[in-house]
């Protein structure tokens, strides 16, 4: 048996009907740094959709060896809670009277501009070799050159 911490998060853009609190594990790099409050970017659904959350609990758990697996919390968005104790209550209590989501109820606290947006961005690695493709790819190729004539990153949407 081990000890494993769950953040119990509230992930942005779920539908209503969808939303409660998604469990995740907390890797050990950040372990004694994540707090409730905080937010924090996870993967989310069957792509793993990197997506912002907020951190409204986190729980000590003693695990076995046939334990379902959780998706580790990616990364944390900010160097210290941006919501206390009451707030966090404040929200849960918001979220079960009104029409809105976990996530959404934390996030009216805050200034507004507080909120991330991400996107992906794509570059070539420093260490391709063009020799690493071959002619039977013709998209790949075809995105190859594409980056090669950006010379940088280039965003998804592009």
């Amino acid at each position: 048996m081990s000890d494993r911490i769950i953040a119990l998060v509230g992930v942005e853009n779920c539908t209503y009907s969808f939303d409660s609190l998604f469990s995740y594990n907390v890797p050990d790099c950040l372990k004694g740094f994540l707090k409730p409050g905080m937010r924090v970017l996870v993967p989310f659904g069957r792509g793993n959709v990197k997506r912002q959350g907020f951190v409204f609990s986190l729980e000590n758990e003693k695990t076995q060896e046939n334990c379902p697996e959780l998706k580790d919390v990616f990364s944390v968005l900010d160097a210290k809670p941006l919501l206390n104790d009451e707030l966090l209550s404040l929200a849960l209590w918001i979220r079960q009277r009104t029409f809105c989501t976990y996530f959404t109820a934390a996030k009216a606290m805050l200034p507004g501009g507080m909120c991330l947006k991400t996107e992906k961005v794509y570059k070539l690695s420093p260490d391709f070799v063009d020799t690493d493709i071959t002619e039977e790819e013709p998209l790949f190729l075809q995105i190859i050159n594409y980056l090669k004539s950006k010379k940088g990153e280039v965003r998804e949407s592009t």
